[in-house]
Protein backbone atom coordinates (compact mmCIF):
# COMPACT_ATOMS: atom_id res chain seq x y z
CA UNK A 1 0.00 0.00 0.00
CA UNK A 2 1.40 3.44 -1.14
CA UNK A 3 1.83 6.03 1.94
CA UNK A 4 1.29 9.57 1.80
CA UNK A 5 4.19 11.62 1.62
CA UNK A 6 4.56 15.12 3.31
CA UNK A 7 5.04 17.98 2.10
CA UNK A 8 8.09 18.73 0.22
CA UNK A 9 11.25 19.34 2.77
CA UNK A 10 8.79 17.77 5.67
CA UNK A 11 8.27 21.41 7.73
CA UNK A 12 6.34 19.75 10.11
CA UNK A 13 8.59 17.32 10.71
CA UNK A 14 6.51 14.27 9.97
CA UNK A 15 8.13 10.53 10.79
CA UNK A 16 7.88 8.47 7.52
CA UNK A 17 10.21 5.83 8.30
CA UNK A 18 8.96 4.44 11.21
CA UNK A 19 11.02 1.61 13.10
CA UNK A 20 9.55 -1.39 14.27
CA UNK A 21 12.88 -2.75 15.86
CA UNK A 22 14.72 0.40 17.28
CA UNK A 23 17.29 1.90 14.73
CA UNK A 24 19.18 1.76 18.16
CA UNK A 25 18.92 -2.14 18.64
CA UNK A 26 19.68 -2.39 15.22
CA UNK A 27 23.46 -0.49 15.51
CA UNK A 28 24.19 -3.33 18.15
CA UNK A 29 24.79 -5.69 16.03
CA UNK A 30 26.56 -3.34 13.20
CA UNK A 31 29.87 -3.45 11.94
CA UNK A 32 31.29 -0.42 10.51
CA UNK A 33 28.24 1.16 10.58
CA UNK A 34 26.16 -1.57 9.08
CA UNK A 35 24.24 -5.05 9.43
CA UNK A 36 23.75 -7.71 6.87
CA UNK A 37 20.36 -8.44 5.72
CA UNK A 38 18.84 -11.25 4.24
CA UNK A 39 15.45 -11.15 2.09
CA UNK A 40 13.14 -13.91 2.86
CA UNK A 41 12.96 -16.07 -0.30
CA UNK A 42 16.38 -15.30 -1.46
CA UNK A 43 20.01 -16.13 -0.93
CA UNK A 44 20.98 -12.06 -2.24
CA UNK A 45 22.75 -10.22 1.00
CA UNK A 46 23.62 -6.74 1.41
CA UNK A 47 24.54 -4.24 3.92
CA UNK A 48 21.78 -1.67 5.75
CA UNK A 49 22.66 0.91 7.90
CA UNK A 50 19.88 1.26 10.93
CA UNK A 51 18.73 4.03 9.25
CA UNK A 52 17.77 2.11 6.01
CA UNK A 53 13.77 1.85 5.12
CA UNK A 54 13.70 -1.57 4.89
CA UNK A 55 13.59 -1.93 8.72
CA UNK A 56 10.66 0.27 8.66
CA UNK A 57 6.71 0.90 8.27
CA UNK A 58 6.42 4.02 6.02
CA UNK A 59 3.71 6.04 8.01
CA UNK A 60 1.61 3.35 8.55
CA UNK A 61 0.51 4.79 12.34
CA UNK A 62 0.30 8.66 13.00
CA UNK A 63 1.99 11.07 14.72
CA UNK A 64 0.86 10.54 18.39
CA UNK A 65 1.06 6.87 18.22
CA UNK A 66 5.17 6.97 17.12
CA UNK A 67 5.75 9.59 19.72
CA UNK A 68 4.10 8.17 22.68
CA UNK A 69 5.91 5.08 22.14
CA UNK A 70 9.25 6.83 22.53
CA UNK A 71 8.97 6.40 26.78
CA UNK A 72 8.72 2.40 25.93
CA UNK A 73 11.57 2.33 23.91
CA UNK A 74 13.79 4.58 26.33
CA UNK A 75 12.95 2.18 29.30
CA UNK A 76 13.46 -0.74 27.46
CA UNK A 77 17.09 0.67 26.03
CA UNK A 78 18.16 1.69 29.64
CA UNK A 79 17.52 -2.06 30.77
CA UNK A 80 20.02 -3.21 27.84
CA UNK A 81 22.50 -0.95 28.47
CA UNK A 82 21.86 -2.67 32.26
CA UNK A 83 22.46 -6.54 30.94
CA UNK A 84 25.51 -4.79 28.85
CA UNK A 85 27.16 -3.55 31.62
CA UNK A 86 26.51 -6.47 33.86
CA UNK A 87 25.20 -9.61 31.79
CA UNK A 88 25.03 -11.60 34.95
CA UNK A 89 22.66 -10.10 36.91
CA UNK A 90 19.39 -10.98 37.14
CA UNK A 91 16.21 -9.04 35.71
CA UNK A 92 13.97 -8.19 38.53
CA UNK A 93 10.04 -8.49 38.33
CA UNK A 94 9.25 -4.40 37.63
CA UNK A 95 12.37 -4.99 34.73
CA UNK A 96 10.90 -8.17 33.28
CA UNK A 97 7.49 -6.49 33.01
CA UNK A 98 9.53 -3.11 31.19
CA UNK A 99 10.65 -5.66 29.01
CA UNK A 100 7.72 -7.10 28.10
CA UNK A 101 5.93 -3.81 27.28
CA UNK A 102 8.83 -3.15 24.24
CA UNK A 103 8.03 -6.69 23.37
CA UNK A 104 4.26 -5.67 22.93
CA UNK A 105 5.30 -2.53 21.62
CA UNK A 106 7.11 -4.38 18.46
CA UNK A 107 4.61 -6.73 18.25
CA UNK A 108 2.22 -3.90 17.81
CA UNK A 109 4.09 -1.85 15.49
CA UNK A 110 4.72 -5.50 13.12
CA UNK A 111 0.89 -6.28 12.85
CA UNK A 112 0.22 -2.69 11.72
CA UNK A 113 3.19 -2.57 9.09
CA UNK A 114 2.22 -6.12 7.79
CA UNK A 115 -1.38 -5.02 7.77
CA UNK A 116 -1.64 -1.49 7.11
CA UNK A 117 -5.37 0.63 6.51
CA UNK A 118 -6.66 2.15 3.91
CA UNK A 119 -8.02 5.68 4.07
CA UNK A 120 -11.78 5.58 4.86
CA UNK A 121 -14.80 7.95 4.10
CA UNK A 122 -17.12 8.92 6.84
CA UNK A 123 -21.05 8.62 6.21
CA UNK A 124 -22.43 12.33 5.43
CA UNK A 125 -18.52 13.46 4.39
CA UNK A 126 -18.43 14.94 0.72
CA UNK A 127 -14.91 15.66 -0.86
CA UNK A 128 -13.42 19.02 -0.34
CA UNK A 129 -14.39 18.82 3.72
CA UNK A 130 -11.29 18.22 4.96
CA UNK A 131 -8.05 20.04 5.64
CA UNK A 132 -5.62 21.28 3.59
CA UNK A 133 -2.11 19.26 3.62
CA UNK A 134 0.02 21.54 5.94
CA UNK A 135 -3.09 22.21 8.04
CA UNK A 136 -3.37 18.15 8.22
CA UNK A 137 0.18 17.75 9.02
CA UNK A 138 0.25 20.57 11.80
CA UNK A 139 -2.85 18.77 13.15
CA UNK A 140 -1.15 15.74 13.23
CA UNK A 141 2.21 16.90 14.67
CA UNK A 142 -0.01 18.12 17.91
CA UNK A 143 -2.11 14.49 18.18
CA UNK A 144 -5.14 15.88 16.72
CA UNK A 145 -6.77 13.53 13.86
CA UNK A 146 -8.47 14.84 11.01
CA UNK A 147 -10.03 14.46 7.47
CA UNK A 148 -7.53 15.07 4.32
CA UNK A 149 -8.28 17.42 1.83
CA UNK A 150 -10.64 14.87 -0.43
CA UNK A 151 -12.55 14.23 3.05
CA UNK A 152 -10.96 10.64 4.17
CA UNK A 153 -9.71 9.44 7.03
CA UNK A 154 -6.48 8.45 6.66
CA UNK A 155 -5.34 5.39 7.38
CA UNK A 156 -2.62 5.67 9.46
CA UNK A 157 -4.94 7.38 11.69
CA UNK A 158 -7.43 4.21 11.67
CA UNK A 159 -4.47 2.75 12.98
CA UNK A 160 -3.43 5.12 15.37
CA UNK A 161 -7.11 4.98 17.14
CA UNK A 162 -6.22 0.72 17.27
CA UNK A 163 -2.48 1.01 18.10
CA UNK A 164 -2.78 0.87 22.14
CA UNK A 165 -5.78 -1.06 22.05
CA UNK A 166 -3.51 -3.70 20.27
CA UNK A 167 -0.41 -2.95 22.34
CA UNK A 168 -3.06 -3.39 25.41
CA UNK A 169 -3.36 -7.03 23.93
CA UNK A 170 -0.38 -7.84 23.93
CA UNK A 171 1.37 -6.60 26.85
CA UNK A 172 -1.34 -8.45 29.04
CA UNK A 173 -1.48 -11.66 27.26
CA UNK A 174 2.90 -11.66 27.66
CA UNK A 175 2.29 -10.24 31.20
CA UNK A 176 3.15 -13.62 32.81
CA UNK A 177 6.65 -13.89 30.93
CA UNK A 178 9.60 -13.82 32.75
CA UNK A 179 13.03 -12.69 30.68
CA UNK A 180 16.35 -14.31 31.66
CA UNK A 181 19.65 -12.96 29.82
CA UNK A 182 21.60 -15.33 27.80
CA UNK A 183 24.96 -15.57 26.13
CA UNK A 184 25.71 -16.94 23.08
CA UNK A 185 29.72 -18.42 23.20
CA UNK A 186 29.29 -20.41 19.95
CA UNK A 187 27.71 -18.43 17.27
CA UNK A 188 25.68 -15.54 17.04
CA UNK A 189 22.26 -14.60 16.80
CA UNK A 190 20.24 -14.14 13.36
CA UNK A 191 16.89 -11.44 14.14
CA UNK A 192 13.78 -11.64 12.48
CA UNK A 193 11.67 -8.87 11.40
CA UNK A 194 9.12 -9.43 13.55
CA UNK A 195 9.60 -11.04 17.56
CA UNK A 196 5.81 -12.58 17.36
CA UNK A 197 5.57 -15.90 19.28
CA UNK A 198 9.54 -16.13 19.40
CA UNK A 199 9.70 -15.87 23.07
CA UNK A 200 13.23 -14.05 22.89
CA UNK A 201 14.67 -10.79 22.02
CA UNK A 202 18.06 -10.29 20.85
CA UNK A 203 20.23 -7.19 21.84
CA UNK A 204 23.56 -8.19 20.58
CA UNK A 205 24.50 -10.72 18.28
CA UNK A 206 25.86 -12.65 21.47
CA UNK A 207 22.94 -11.53 24.35
CA UNK A 208 19.52 -12.23 24.32
CA UNK A 209 16.40 -12.01 26.38
CA UNK A 210 14.35 -15.00 26.58
CA UNK A 211 11.51 -15.93 27.88
CA UNK A 212 11.52 -19.70 27.48
CA UNK A 213 13.78 -20.62 30.17
CA UNK A 214 17.21 -20.01 28.39
CA UNK A 215 19.33 -18.60 31.04
CA UNK A 216 23.32 -18.19 31.00
CA UNK A 217 25.12 -19.71 28.31
CA UNK A 218 22.89 -20.62 25.49
CA UNK A 219 24.00 -24.04 23.69
CA UNK A 220 25.03 -24.51 20.16
CA UNK A 221 22.15 -26.26 19.30
CA UNK A 222 19.86 -23.67 20.96
CA UNK A 223 21.36 -21.57 19.23
CA UNK A 224 20.88 -23.56 15.89
CA UNK A 225 16.82 -23.94 16.90
CA UNK A 226 16.81 -20.09 17.81
CA UNK A 227 18.43 -18.39 14.39
CA UNK A 228 16.06 -21.27 12.29
CA UNK A 229 13.13 -20.24 13.81
CA UNK A 230 14.00 -16.46 13.28
CA UNK A 231 15.21 -17.23 9.47
CA UNK A 232 11.26 -19.52 9.22
CA UNK A 233 8.91 -16.86 11.14
CA UNK A 234 10.10 -13.78 9.02
CA UNK A 235 8.12 -12.40 6.42
CA UNK A 236 10.60 -10.12 4.09
CA UNK A 237 13.70 -9.65 5.70
CA UNK A 238 16.09 -11.01 8.42
CA UNK A 239 19.08 -9.46 9.60
CA UNK A 240 22.40 -10.67 11.50
CA UNK A 241 25.94 -8.49 12.34
CA UNK A 242 27.31 -11.41 9.99
CA UNK A 243 26.08 -13.83 8.52
CA UNK A 244 28.56 -16.69 8.65
CA UNK A 245 29.11 -16.52 12.30
CA UNK A 246 25.29 -17.78 12.71
CA UNK A 247 24.69 -21.27 12.37
CA UNK A 248 21.55 -22.39 11.26
CA UNK A 249 22.41 -26.25 11.21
Amino acid sequence: MRYEKPQAQNPNQITVNQHVLPSRSIERFARNGAVEVQRVGTKDRFLAQPSNAVFCARRVWDQKAERLSKPIEDRFQAIVEQVLNQPHTPLEKRESLLVTEFYALVLTRARFRDNPIAPRRLIGIKPGQGFSKDEQEKLEHAGVTTLDSDGLLPGRSIVGMHFWSQYARYRDGYKYLAWNVATCTDGEIIVPDTLIRQGFIPLTPSILLSAEGYGGLVSRPALISFNQRSMASSKTYCFASRFASCPIR
